[in-house]
């Protein structure tokens, strides 16, 4: 991370270059990477858990949804959309996969690439209903055609099926997963530069939504899973899901739709520069709780 910072703080990453890495990330590493993890790892077992993990994410949302209709009520309109995206979405595809393929492997993933489904309908939906109506139709299809859901059920039809692949193939497919970790610190540290002035983060609204973002929802899960005796693993990786930062769509879809997207940058700064914090204490956390 600090090398992408420095990279980009020096010009030896264009101001493009973040968009860039996490373009090359979102729509071939990551797909390359929740592939090989279906087809590495998955079983009949792993149907089961991936159901479980999907019907928790659809109540997670409506979660996200209604407590985002509670909050931030005394903002200006403005500014109110942006802080309810932020709680309806987080920043899952880039760097959510990534976190949970460090931290719990193949089997993590796979149950956080079947958790965001929900999560990808949410942001095209309710999430853009923060700013303007949201066409269901469109909605749906722009999900089910993203790039690494398609890796979800390829990956599902090619081990189900028990499709051989050449080991040429595998070989390429590996060489590319494995370029996730990587290439996303380096994306990250380069975002981390666009910063504002150190004034333009002391806006109190920037702090009451990473508390929520950050730490209230991961850990009112965390509760929840824990009392209700979900295994182990599935409760890791919803709990970090849930800790991830708002996502840099914050800011595009604000500019796109008369949002506030300098105050939406300021909001995807200080969520991420936070998460840097509150992951390893989920992840600790998580850890700590009695095992099932």
């Amino acid at each position: 991370m600090g090398a992408g910072y420095l990279l980009r703080r020096f010009n030896v990453l264009g101001e493009t270059a973040a968009s860039v890495l996490a373009d090359l990330l979102i729509n071939l590493a990551l797909p390359c990477n929740i592939f090989m993890a279906f087809y590495r790892s998955f079983s009949i077992e792993n149907v089961r858990e991936s159901l479980t993990a999907f019907i928790i994410s659809i109540v997670m949302q409506v979660y996200c949804y209604l407590l985002s209709r509670i909050l931030f009520r005394k903002q200006p309109a403005a500014r109110r959309s942006v802080l309810r995206y932020g709680i309806i979405g987080c920043n899952s595809g880039f760097m959510g996969n990534t976190v949970i393929m460090g931290v719990f492997g193949s089997a993590g993933l796979i149950l956080s690439s079947v958790y965001v489904i929900p999560l990808r309908i949410a942001y095209w939906t309710v999430g853009l209903s923060c700013f303007v109506p949201a066409d269901l139709k469109t909605t749906v299809r722009r999900s089910l055609l993203h790039p690494c859901i398609v890796a979800v059920y390829t990956g599902l039809i090619v081990t189900l099926l028990r499709v051989p692949l050449p080991s040429g193939i595998v070989t390429a497919l590996d060489s590319l997963s494995q370029s996730i970790t990587g290439v996303s610190m380096v994306a990250i540290g380069a975002m981390l530069v666009n910063v504002e002035s150190p004034r333009s983060l002391l806006d109190i609204s920037l702090y009451e939504h990473m508390f929520f973002r950050l730490f209230f929802i991961p850990l009112t899960c965390m509760l929840a899973l824990w009392l209700l005796k979900v295994p182990s693993l599935m409760r890791g990786v919803i709990v970090l899901m849930c800790g991830m930062p708002a996502g840099s769509t914050a800011a595009i879809i604000a500019a796109k739709y008369g949002g506030d997207e300098e105050y939406a940058s300021r909001l995807v700064f200080t969520s991420t520069l936070g998460s840097l914090v509150s992951l390893p204490l989920l992840t600790l956390l998580t850890g700590l709780l009695p095992q099932y």
